[in-house]
């Protein structure tokens, strides 16, 4: 049998078979546990900012296969310095695929240089990203060391490396059938 493949989740109607998980594998109602979490709020990253770099993960989810060629792990094109694109075809557990697309990227100069040039407004985009995220970061290092009784600065050198993450978990039609997310594993 010929494995199906979704590019575009966004307007799937019914799970693939191949995305189901047998009914002792799902989790059912598994209660979830209460959080601890401290939001950061007035941190001085702008709205429109968030807002533009949620639209341009959008925007690159949603290109079709073609414009996305080149930039997927299950493409062969991991050559790329610090960018990877992974989509469900590159997650399976059991054979059974999960319903997850992702995109990292290096937030580098010099890794910035060779992301697909197609994604111009990406990069444009990410680097304004990127700039207040800094900001904000080492403003919370510099918090975090402070509290912690260390020297300034002290966590910056081991901070260098910045990720940009995308993950895009699309609605889908039948929860009950599919795990979204498997477990962390090392890429």
């Amino acid at each position: 049998m010929e494995k199906q493949r979704v590019l575009r989740w966004f307007d799937v109607q019914s799970v693939p078979g191949d995305y189901s998980f047998p009914l002792e594998d799902r989790p059912g109602r598994l209660p979830i546990p209460f959080c601890d979490t401290v939001p950061v709020i007035n941190h001085g990253v702008s709205k429109d900012v968030a807002r533009e770099m949620s639209t341009v993960f959008k925007e690159f989810f949603n290109m079709s296969a073609e414009n996305k060629k080149g930039s997927s792990a299950s493409d062969g094109d991991l050559s790329r310095p610090g960018w990877i694109y992974m989509d469900s075809s590159d997650f399976a557990k059991d054979g059974i695929n999960l319903m997850l697309n992702f995109l990292v990227t290096l937030a580098l100069d010099e890794c910035m240089q060779s992301w697909p040039p197609r994604l111009t407004r990406y990069r444009e985009v990410v680097a304004t990203y990127v700039v207040e995220m800094r900001t904000l970061s080492g403003r919370i290092l510099e918090l975090i060391c402070e509290g912690l009784g260390l020297e300034a600065g002290y966590l910056e050198e081991l901070s260098k490396v910045q990720l940009v993450v995308g993950n895009y978990y699309p609605p889908c039609p039948d929860p009950s059938l599919t795990l979204g997310v498997g477990t962390a594993k090392a890429l």
